[in-house]
């Protein structure tokens, strides 16, 4: 019997390398099928989500997801997750954590916030931060750089640029003005 089934079928006792590995892999398969329900079918009812880049930053329970999820699709619907490393386990809990490598095309609107579609291809590194309950992750919490896959979007200026000196010398200006 694999780990996965064991916690599912209630004979957990802990999390072990390789219900992480297993369970990693069929989260990542979930998220490139894009269809909700498998990546529902992966977290728990009461699961709270967060993502910096989402509006208010946490999502709770399956609606809240399922719409986070569509929106993200929407925006990016060729979006596909690479697992990179093993998994990381956390002997104080039971919770997990994976690096992962994404890929896609910025074909959609971006609703939140609202950004048309760029047509740009994007690339970003991140990693996923898991605690589970009964087989099921029941925390998620994604990080990742939102200003580098910005950069990417054309949103912020590049790195080192012109216009990124130009940000800082306003946003400068902005602070030296609110002091007086």
């Amino acid at each position: 019997m694999s780990a996965l089934t064991d916690v599912v079928s209630g004979n957990w006792r802990g999390i072990d390398p390789s219900f992480a590995e297993q369970f990693s892999e069929e989260y990542a398969a979930a998220w490139n099928s894009h269809q909700p329900e498998r990546v529902l079918a992966c977290i728990t009812n009461d699961v709270v989500w967060e993502d910096a880049a989402w509006p208010g930053g946490e999502i709770r329970g399956h609606a809240g997801v399922r719409a986070y999820l569509e929106a993200t699709w929407r925006a990016i619907p060729d979006m596909q997750v690479t697992l990179e490393k093993s998994a990381l386990l956390d002997p104080a809990g039971p919770r997990a954590a994976r690096y992962w490598h994404a890929t896609a095309t910025h074909t959609g609107k971006w609703d939140p916030p609202g950004l048309l579609a760029t047509g740009r291809r994007i690339s970003w590194h991140g990693g996923t931060f898991l605690e589970f309950r009964d087989g099921k992750a029941c925390g998620v919490r994604v990080v990742y750089d939102v200003a580098e896959l910005l950069r990417q979007l054309g949103v912020l200026p590049k790195s080192g640029s012109r216009g990124e000196r130009l940000a800082f010398w306003a946003a400068n200006l902005r602070t030296r003005l609110r002091r007086r």
